[in-house]
């Protein structure tokens, strides 16, 4: 059994995980950008855009390593 998975530019900002087992795909994850009262400035999006990439990141290595997401 080889798991993997990739992680891609979600439409509208932020990604998506994508599962394989065996080559063939298992599950999906979204990471969107949160909604807020006010626009981000360059900086934070920066910020929230590498915090959602590394947390989709953990989820699949997790997902690599057996586990259930």
């Amino acid at each position: 059994m080889a798991r993997s998975y990739e992680i891609k530019p979600r439409l509208g900002g932020g990604f998506v995980l994508t599962m394989f087992e065996d080559g063939e795909e298992m599950g999906r994850g979204y990471y969107p950008l949160p909604r807020l009262a006010r626009p981000l400035v360059v900086d934070d999006v920066h910020l929230v855009t590498k915090a959602l990439f590394d947390e989709a990141q953990s989820d699949g290595e997790s997902w690599n390593a057996g586990g259930e997401l």
